[in-house]
């Protein structure tokens, strides 16, 4: 398959991938699509959800594509992150690979208050499924992060011979771009799930 551009890449994930999915989850709990930026003119105003260090609210990290899931309440209130990244040549896999490096801990997702108010279906919106309630959002969310994947579609004409010479990092999961557009495929869906936090816990339920 030839690389994806850019904006092939964020079409398939705003066409294909679906904005509210359990997709990610083994005990349950929705995930909400963050990224990319719906590119509908009604919401050209509208901040989209980013990620930041602690401290560093102006150096954001906007992957390509990313979903958050959010538990818990009051100081207890987290989420959980899995990111999507494409890259087609060996310096753009290295740029988007150290945007991750070191953030291990410390890092948190603002949710702004006109992305909570969007609907994700005809009746629902953002809001309702991260809090559960219909009550009016007061302003931005910003709520720490868990856990965090990211993972790497690689353009396989160039990756393929080169794989053996990654590292990879616990958070760090390489596809062939190939399956980028399979999200709901069975294969696909098998090892979404295993990428994610619930698959760390098994026979409490």
């Amino acid at each position: 398959m030839a690389p994806i551009k850019d904006r092939e890449a964020k079409n398939i994930f705003l066409k294909k991938w679906p904005r509210a999915t359990e997709v990610f989850s083994i005990t349950g709990g929705f995930w909400l699509q963050c990224r990319p930026k719906r590119e509908e003119p009604k919401f050209y105003p509208i901040t989209f959800p980013h990620i930041h260090t602690a401290g560093s609210e102006h150096f954001w990290i906007d992957p390509d594509c990313f979903y958050v899931r959010v538990s818990g309440t009051g100081r207890s209130r987290c989420c959980d992150v899995i990111c999507a990244e494409v890259c087609n040549v060996l310096q753009n896999f290295q740029q988007k690979r150290g945007r991750y490096l070191g953030t291990e801990a410390a890092l948190f997702i603002n949710l702004p208050k006109d992305w909570l108010e969007m609907a994700v279906e005809v009746t629902k919106t953002y809001h309702e499924y991260v809090y559960d309630s219909s009550r009016s959002v007061t302003g931005d969310r910003k709520i720490p992060v868990r856990t965090l994947r990211v993972m790497y579609f690689l353009d396989p004409a160039f990756f393929k011979d080169r794989l053996t010479s990654i590292d990879p990092r616990p958070w760090e999961y390489f596809l062939p771009n190939t399956s980028l557009a399979s999200i709901t495929s069975p294969a696909m869906r098998s090892f979404v799930k295993s990428i994610s936090p619930d698959s760390q816990f098994y026979g409490w339920s």
